[in-house]
Order: C-alpha cells, then sequence, then structure tokens
C-alpha cells in the first residue's frame, strides 16, 4: 500500500495506530536473532517512516528504533 492510498484510507494520522506500530516495532527489534531478521526489522522502520513521516513524534520515535536496532547490531556482531 503507496503512502498516498494509506493517507486516503485515513490511518496515517491516527495516534494510536502510531504507537502501535511503535511498540510492535520495538518488539520486531529486540526479537531479532540473525542477519535476516535484521534486514526484517530494517525494511520494517522504513515501513514505519514511510506511513508517518508528517509528525514530529514519528521522528523521535523512529530516531528510538534506529538506536534500538543499532544497538541490537552490535550486541549480535553484525
Amino acid at each position: 500500500m503507496t503512502r498516498k492510498e494509506m493517507k486516503r484510507a485515513g490511518f496515517i494520522h491516527d495516534d494510536n495506530l502510531r504507537k502501535d506500530a511503535f511498540w510492535k516495532g520495538l518488539k520486531v527489534i529486540e526479537s531479532c536473532e540473525n542477519k535476516i531478521h535484521i534486514e526484517g526489522a530494517e525494511n520494517y522502520i522504513d515501513n514505519f517512516q514511510l506511513a508517518f513521516e508528517d509528525t514530529f513524534k514519528n521522528g523521535i520515535q523512529l530516531d528510538a528504533l534506529l538506536v534500538a536496532l543499532k544497538e541490537k547490531k552490535l550486541k549480535l556482531k553484525l
């Protein structure tokens, strides 16, 4: 689904959806065990950014997801 379709569907600006997506992103990152899982988490973060790119809170949450992913990569030594 493209960003335009998501916006037309009306769920891009929904705060509860954004919060749920953020917490799900953290769970996805925490569950990573290998390089393939990390690639999936990176794709999730890219989709999160596309869906919620125009909100200020998204910037903070996106940074948190990126930091969590970086820490997970260091922990797994990837």
